[in-house]
């Protein structure tokens, strides 16, 4: 992975025009595309110590494939949180598409909402440990995680972390 540092005015053009706190003038960003998705948060959900927050389109759980991408993703959230007692929390959108997913995250403990019908979340984030932010277009799909052309990239820096902590926690 090739490791960025990057100017904060292309941190607004992430956060939108909504005011945020001073930011740190040397957080890190490394750059996810296409195939490095996958082991990247895989390896990042294993490594986490306090706290998953995800914001998800679509995920997309498949029970006849247990060595589904997403499966394996979700039984690294699952495992983080029985074993090392990370907390973790879900939203997702679509309620039909994404209940499987649902069902295997919180028959296993993990909580789980869904978003207003009356709006569209159309974002794909987590929020790790209060201090990563991994963004982009990667949805919890076989398509995204094996076959699409997909970008993401990892903020680390704390003030960027809690913005978007604080826009979880509003939806």
């Amino acid at each position: 992975m090739r490791k960025i540092i990057i100017a904060s005015f292309i941190l607004f053009s992430f956060l939108g025009c909504e005011a945020v706190t001073e930011p740190e003038q040397n957080f890190e960003v490394f750059a996810i595309n296409n195939r490095d998705y996958f082991p990247y948060v895989n390896m990042r959900i294993e490594n986490a110590t306090s706290s998953i927050y995800i914001i998800m389109c679509y995920m997309l759980y498949d029970e006849e494939n247990p060595n589904y991408a997403v499966n394996l993703l979700l039984d690294k959230l699952v495992e983080a949180h029985q074993e090392k007692g990370v907390e973790i929390k879900v939203l997702l959108d679509d309620e039909d598409a994404n209940v499987d997913a649902k069902n295997y995250l919180q028959n296993r403990g993990i909580e789980v909402r869904f978003d207003s019908d009356d709006v569209r979340t159309h974002s794909k984030l987590l929020i790790i440990d209060g201090r990563s932010l991994i963004i982009g277009s990667t949805n919890w799909t076989e398509s995204a995680l094996n076959k699409n052309n997909e970008t993401s990239v990892e903020i680390m820096d704390e003030n960027i972390a809690n913005t978007y902590l604080t826009y979880f926690n509003e939806l």
